[in-house]
C-alpha cells in the first residue's frame, strides 16, 4: 500500500479534480489530505467529499504552511512507500509508477520525479531559474547530484519517512527533507515526470521570499546529525 500525502491551501477549485486524479493511481492507497486553514471554501468541500472518497482528512485551525501539513499527516502514514501530491493540477498522479516502482521493489529508499529531466513547460523565466540556482546550491552543500531539488514528487520509504525530523513548516520543506535524508546517508535517485504549470493569477503560492528561506534551510541544515 502506498500513502498519499496532499497539503493543500485554497484548492477549492481543483482539490476535487486532483482527488479523483488520486484515487485511479493503480495502488491500494491511503490518501492524508491536511487542510492547512483554507478560506476558500476548500475545508468545506473536503468534508463534503471524505466519505464519498475515502480518505483520511486532517484540517489546520490556523495556516502554517506546506512543511507544517506534511509533517502533521507524517503522523498517521502506514503505507510502505510515501509519495507527496500538491492539491492543484501541476504533477499528474499517472506519474506515480515511475516515482514509486524503485522504492516499491526494495531497489531504492528516496526518489524524485525531476521536471528537468524531460521536456517541461514553466510559467516563469524567475522561477527555472530560481530553481536551478536552489538545486545547485543543494548539491554543493551535500554532494548530491539533482536536477530538480523543488519538485513537489518526492517518494520515499515509509520506514526512512517517518524517521525524518521534519521542523519547517513552509514550502522549504524541500530543501529541509533534501539535507537531512542526504545528511541521513540515504541515496536520492531521480527520474523524468511530466509538469503542467500554473501561474500566480491561477494560484500558485510560491513566492521570491521562499527562494531566501529556501537557501537558508540548505545552509542550517549542514550542520544537522541523525
Amino acid at each position: 500500500m502506498i500513502s498519499v500525502i496532499i497539503p493543500v491551501f485554497n484548492e477549492a477549485d481543483s482539490i476535487e479534480q486532483c482527488l479523483k486524479a488520486v484515487a485511479e493511481a493503480p495502488y491500494e492507497k491511503q490518501i492524508i489530505v491536511v487542510d492547512d486553514a483554507s478560506t476558500d471554501g476548500t475545508s468545506k468541500k473536503l468534508l463534503g467529499l471524505r466519505d464519498k472518497m475515502g480518505f483520511t482528512l486532517i484540517i489546520h485551525s490556523r495556516n502554517q504552511g506546506k512543511g507544517a501539513a506534511i509533517k502533521s499527516a507524517q503522523a498517521v502514514v502506514s503505507g510502505t512507500a510515501v509519495i507527496i501530491q500538491d492539491g492543484d493540477l501541476e504533477y499528474d498522479p499517472k506519474d506515480y509508477p515511475v516515482v514509486l516502482e524503485p522504492i516499491l521493489s526494495g531497489k531504492e529508499k528516496v526518489v524524485y520525479g525531476s521536471r528537468r529531466l524531460k521536456k517541461n513547460q514553466w510559467n516563469s523565466l524567475a522561477f527555472y531559474l530560481g530553481g536551478q540556482m536552489i538545486t545547485v546550491i543543494g548539491n554543493l552543500l551535500y554532494g548530491i547530484r539533482l536536477t530538480d531539488l523543488n519538485t513537489c514528487y518526492k517518494g520515499f520509504e515509509a520506514e526512512l519517512f517517518k524517521k525524518i525530523p521534519l521542523a519547517e513548516p513552509r514550502f522549504n520543506f524541500c530543501e529541509e527533507v533534501t539535507a537531512k535524508v542526504s545528511r541521513m546517508g540515504a541515496h536520492i535517485v531521480e527520474v523524468p515526470i511530466n509538469y503542467y504549470p500554473r501561474t500566480i493569477k491561477q494560484g500558485k503560492k510560491i513566492r521570491p521570499i521562499d527562494a531566501v528561506r529556501s537557501i537558508a534551510t540548505l545552509i542550517k541544515y549542514k550542520a544537522f546529525k541523525p
